[in-house]
């Protein structure tokens, strides 16, 4: 994974810098080097970090195919730079080189562990060992647990509960699913209710708890079948977190795919709800109320069951949806699920 130099330019604000880019920027490097003497050739995808003075002292010609950061420790051919279309950074004298270069460099590492995060999470997924497996993977690559529910509050997986210390969290977990309390606080938290409808991560707090929690919805197909959750206990959150746990929601994803139940999931919250009713995952008529609370779903009383064998059903030769459209037709208020 690359960095643009735009991004740099960006990290380096507090540097005051300037950036000389006919492409504002869009320039892709794949490393940072400090600007050496005796270098026989540049690099274009490569950001070469020196002083004035240092770049004073290279021939010119040697220098038209590099990307740079000069810091100003003496006057430059500036415009020499900017006639030949080479992009660069210019940066003030500073006090301390060495922070400014490794400033730099850890945005490069950052990309580096992104990349090797994203390998090893693939890795987990091809080996076909379940979620648990991935998700204590993925727990493994970003340095703090993770718990994994569905878009009904079912308790899908978890990494190992000996770092999960949040007590409402132990209690869902040996719950199975979130309880309908637990539900209506977390509806009531601002970042959660503008969460963006994609993977992009977001940070919940609740009041009970200090321990801010990194959020990234799964999605299938465009719909929501739940959230990878990212609880700060361990180690702090990074940018790579950010890019991290987006992979890691896309692996899941693809994982979940291989259920042909998740694959026709259409993003309503009963349907997980059903699923579970169907395989008699619920344990009592308390906790199946509990979650029809949670999800805000009733079946109402004069409860009517129809099973549709569908083993003949020829969607090759009727419209997309046609089957679903013509239920929601016949059945305005009906509930339903496309199962094995």
């Amino acid at each position: 994974m690359a960095v643009k130099l735009y991004k740099v330019y960006k990290e380096l604000s507090e540097y005051s810098p300037l950036l000389y880019s006919e492409s504002g920027g869009e320039e892709i490097l794949i490393d940072a080097e400090l600007l050496s003497l005796n270098a026989v050739a540049f690099h274009e995808k490569i950001l070469y970090a020196g002083k004035a003075s240092q770049f004073n002292s290279i021939h010119k010609d040697k220098l038209k195919k590099g990307v740079y950061l000069i810091e100003v420790d003496e006057e430059y051919d500036y415009n020499w730079f900017i006639n030949n279309n080479i992009s660069f950074i210019e940066v003030p004298n500073v006090q301390n080189s060495k922070d400014l270069f490794v400033k730099v460099k850890n945005l490069f590492i950052e990309n580096y562990m992104v990349l090797q995060s994203s390998a090893t999470l693939l890795n987990a997924l091809t080996s076909d060992r379940g979620l648990n497996y991935i998700i204590n993977i993925g727990s493994e690559v970003l340095y703090n647990p993770i718990i994994l529910i569905d878009s009904c509050f079912k308790v899908l997986a978890h990494s190992d509960i000996e770092y999960i210390t949040e007590p409402f969290w132990i209690r869902n977990i040996n719950l199975g699913y979130c309880s309908y309390e637990f539900i209506s606080e977390v509806n009531k938290i601002k970042s959660f209710q503008n969460a963006p409808n994609s993977i992009e991560p977001f940070i919940v707090i609740c009041k009970e708890s200090p321990i801010r929690k990194l959020v990234s919805k799964v999605m299938i197909d465009g719909n929501m079948v739940g959230y990878v959750i990212l609880l700060e206990t361990i180690g702090k959150f990074t940018e790579s977190s950010y890019k991290t746990i987006k992979i890691l929601s896309n692996v899941i994803s693809e994982e979940l795919k291989k259920d042909q139940v998740y694959r026709n999931l259409g993003g309503l919250r009963y349907e997980n709800l059903l699923i579970d009713i169907l395989e008699k995952s619920v344990i009592d008529e308390f906790a199946l109320h509990e979650r029809m609370n949670s999800i805000d779903c009733s079946f109402g009383n004069n409860l009517c069951l129809l099973v549709l064998d569908i083993s003949k059903y020829g969607p090759d030769k009727t419209k997309h949806n046609f089957l679903k459209q013509s239920l929601e037709q016949l059945f305005p208020n009906h509930k339903s699920l496309f199962y094995k």
